[in-house]
C-alpha cells in the first residue's frame, strides 16, 4: 500500500510520529513536507502548495492520504489534481488550535479553529493523540459554532464525532539500561530530569523556581536538564544554570540517541510542569526507561498516569519534597502499564486502521 503523507510542519513530534510509522509498518510512505516553522503560514498556504507539488500525479498512484492538522484539508481536497482530493484521508491530531495556549498579549485567532473544523469535517477518520485533545477540540468547536450568525452547523459535530477516535502515539521502548544506581544501593541523591523543549508552554519557571526553593531548604538532589533549545530560551534557564550549579550533572540538548537514553536511565524522576501538552512523549519515554513521572493533574496526564504521579495546581514543591525524602518508588508496575504505548502492542491496530480506511474509496 502507498500512503501519501502531507506534513506542513515536518519536525519534532510530527516527524518522529512519521518516522515511527515508516519504521514499523509494511507500507510505502511518500512524504510531502515543509520545514517546521511559520505554522500560521503553513495552515493558510500548505494546501495550495501541496496541490501544486502534486501536479501531474493522479489518485491511482496512492491508496491513502495521511495528513496533520497544519494542513487545511478541505482546501486541499478542492485543489488537489488527478482525483487525489477524493482519496480516503486520515488526519492525525498532534494538537488543536482551540486548546493551544496563546501569549497573554495575543487574542486567539479563531480562523485557525475554523480550519480545524473544516479539516475534521473533510477527513474520513480523525485520530487524536489523547482524549484531552479530542474533547478540548469538540468543546471549542461547539463554542465557536454557537456564535456563527444565521448559520446552524452544530449538527455537523455529530458527524465529526462519529469518525473520530483516540490513537495514542506509539514508540519503541528505550534500550535496556546497564546496571545503575537503581539496581544497586547508592548514597547518591535522587536524580531529577527535565527533557522538554525550552519554551514557555512547558512552564520552566515553575520547575526551576521550585528546585531553587528546595535547594535553599537543603533538599538533596541531582539535576539533568536536556530537551531541545532554541535561539532564545526563557530567562529562567540562565538563572537556573547558575543558581543550581551544585546539583547539575548534565545541561543541554543531546542529539545522539544512545547518549540521550543514558540520561533517561540515570533519572529517578521525570518532572513536567507543562501548561500545554496534548500527550507528552518526553515523559513517556523517560517513564519507560524507569523514571517515576511527576506530572500536573490536568491536560492529558490524568488519562495516562495514576494518581500517585500527579500533583495539584501549585503543589509541585510539596509533592517533590515528599518523594525526595523517601526511597525512590518502584516503577515496575507503572512501566508494565505503559507498555500499551509500545509498537509491539499497537502495530496491529495501526496496520488494520490504515488498510480499512484505504479500502473505503470515495465516489468521484
Amino acid at each position: 500500500m502507498r500512503i501519501l503523507v502531507l506534513e506542513p510542519y515536518h519536525g519534532a513530534s510530527h516527524k518522529r510520529f512519521l518516522d515511527e510509522l515508516e519504521r514499523n509498518l509494511p507500507f510505502e510512505f511518500v512524504r510531502l513536507t515543509q520545514p517546521p516553522r511559520a505554522w500560521k503560514w503553513r495552515m493558510r498556504f500548505s494546501a495550495p502548495f501541496f496541490a501544486q507539488e502534486l501536479a501531474g500525479h493522479s489518485s491511482e498512484e496512492f491508496d491513502l492520504v495521511l495528513a496533520s492538522t497544519h494542513l487545511s484539508l478541505a482546501d486541499f481536497r478542492g485543489l488537489a489534481p488527478g482525483g487525489i482530493g477524493n482519496l480516503p484521508t486520515i488526519v492525525y491530531w498532534h494538537e488543536n488550535q482551540w486548546a493551544y495556549p496563546v501569549r497573554a498579549k495575543d487574542e486567539r485567532d479563531r480562523h485557525f479553529v475554523i480550519t480545524n473544523f473544516t479539516t475534521a469535517l473533510a477527513a474520513d477518520l480523525n485520530l487524536f493523540n489523547s482524549e484531552w485533545n479530542r474533547a478540548s477540540l469538540m468543546d471549542g468547536l461547539k463554542q465557536v459554532l454557537r456564535e456563527v450568525p444565521d448559520t446552524k452547523l452544530l449538527a455537523s459535530l455529530n458527524e465529526i464525532a462519529k469518525k473520530s477516535q483516540v490513537a495514542y502515539p506509539t514508540i519503541d521502548a528505550p534500550t535496556k539500561p546497564t546496571p545503575t544506581h537503581r539496581e544497586e544501593p547508592s548514597s547518591a541523591p535522587p536524580c531529577l530530569l527535565w527533557n522538554h523543549r525550552w519554551e514557555h508552554d512547558k512552564n520552566p519557571e515553575e520547575f526551576f523556581d521550585t528546585l531553587i526553593k528546595l535547594s535553599q531548604e537543603g533538599v538533596l538532589f541531582e539535576l539533568v536538564v536536556a530537551g531541545q533549545s532554541f535561539r532564545k530560551a526563557p530567562d529562567i534557564f540562565a538563572t537556573a544554570r547558575t543558581t543550581l550549579d551544585d546539583h547539575i550533572t548534565h545541561w543541554g540538548y543531546v542529539a545522539e540517541r544512545s547518549q540521550y537514553e543514558e540520561l533517561l536511565h540515570r533519572a529517578d524522576y521525570v518532572v513536567s510542569t507543562a501548561i500545554h501538552e496534548f500527550f507528552g512523549l518526553s515523559v513517556l519515554e523517560a517513564a519507560l526507561a524507569g523514571a517515576f513521572p511527576v506530572v500536573p493533574d490536568h491536560l492529558s496526564y490524568p488519562e495516562l498516569y495514576p494518581k500517585e504521579c500527579r500533583y495539584p495546581p501549585g503543589g509541585l514543591g510539596e509533592h517533590l519534597t515528599h518523594l525526595l525524602n523517601q526511597p525512590s518508588p518502584s516503577t515496575t508496575k507503572l512501566s508494565k502499564g505503559l507498555e500499551q504505548f509500545l509498537w509491539r502492542e499497537q502495530k496491529p491496530f495501526w496496520e488494520q486502521t490504515f488498510r480499512t480506511v484505504a479500502g473505503n474509496k470515495r465516489e468521484p
